[in-house]
């Protein structure tokens, strides 16, 4: 494989030396290195520990399920709890806090807007094997008109802070599905800039539901390598649609750019200056970096996502404090 450096230069080269491919790109200046924004500039690449992979004829069975809720789970997820929990999400609005088990385990948080429901999320709490907390987010969405205000930026912290007070475990965790909510995909990018990273890397530290393991859940191939090849599919696909150069070379040194991603705020921050794509959403069109666009399109693949809260200076860590920080002003 090449090293990253090597196809930076490359990329350079290329624009230094190609004629503009099509009208209005002759103002293009050659490319600064392959960079990534300026939150995940912060965050140190280090390569991930990876466990060894199980036999594929090790069956997985499902230990019984306690018969009484948790009473430290109960104790957290009381009305009381969450409306406190929530309180300060977004103030202008009217919250509401359900449970939607008998156990109280899961509940779903909605706001309201008089009438108007403007966003929820839907939220189960369950305690791991090793006695870790995991928080699984089983979804959430905003009403268009009613992002940019800063919701989701100030109920991911909040949801650390509120597992870190109650677990000083080393595995206690957010999980969640990105990309698996229907309608706009705006999941894959919002959780990779939230420093969450692909769950079947960590082996049996993740639990998602039921006692299931990323790696069971999901199989034995790391996620990165599934989105190295989905990610030449769909720069294939924009070569085909005149979006990016007709250029041999171009093509294939960006799919070989694609090969060192390892975490997903890689992805979500991958850009060559000069070269952008359209995105059609809401009925407008947006030109985005290649990591933002192909992240958000409906053909990528969508992934499982897991946050360590207890590890205060991880990557992911960093870099969410750094992306609360740009986007809100958010003190941790």
């Amino acid at each position: 494989m090449l090293r990253l450096a090597d196809i930076r230069e490359s990329i350079g080269r290329w624009f230094r030396r190609k004629e503009p491919a099509r009208p209005g790109a002759a103002s293009l200046k050659p490319p600064e290195p392959l960079t990534t924004a300026s939150a995940a500039r912060e965050v140190p690449w280090n390569p991930p520990v990876r466990p060894p992979p199980l036999p594929r004829h090790d069956a997985f069975v499902e230990p019984p399920r306690p018969r009484h809720p948790d009473p430290s789970i109960e104790k957290m997820t009381s009305l009381e709890a969450l409306g406190r929990l929530y309180a300060d999400v977004w103030p202008e609005m009217r919250l509401e806090v359900r449970h939607t088990n008998s156990s109280g385990s899961s509940h779903r948080a909605t706001w309201y807007d008089g009438p108007k429901e403007v966003g929820y999320t839907n939220v189960s709490l369950s305690r791991s094997r090793d006695g870790a907390l995991n928080l699984f987010a089983g979804g959430a969405r905003v009403d268009p008109a009613y992002r940019g205000r800063g919701g989701t930026n100030r109920v991911i912290p909040k949801m650390v802070t509120w597992l870190r007070e109650n677990s000083p475990h080393p595995n206690t965790a957010i999980t969640m599905g990105a990309g698996a909510a229907r309608g706009e995909k705006m999941g894959p990018y919002v959780w990779a800039n939230f420093g969450f990273d692909f769950a079947n890397i960590h082996g049996d530290r993740v639990e998602i539901e039921h006692h299931t393991t990323a790696r069971t859940a999901y199989g034995m191939e790391p996620e990165p390598q599934v989105f190295h090849r989905a990610f030449a599919s769909w720069v294939d696909e924009k070569r085909k649609q005149g979006q990016l150069p007709d250029d041999e070379e171009l093509i294939g040194l960006l799919k070989d750019a694609s090969a060192h991603w390892q975490h997903p705020w890689e992805i979500a921050n991958f850009e060559v200056p000069g070269l952008k794509v359209d995105f059609e959403a809401r009925g407008k069109t947006f030109r985005y970096g290649l990591g933002k666009a192909f992240l958000m399109d409906r053909s990528t693949p969508t992934w499982t996502g897991v946050f360590f809260v207890n590890e205060l200076d991880s990557p992911g860590a960093r870099l969410q404090n750094v992306y609360t920080r740009r986007v809100l002003g958010h003190p941790k």
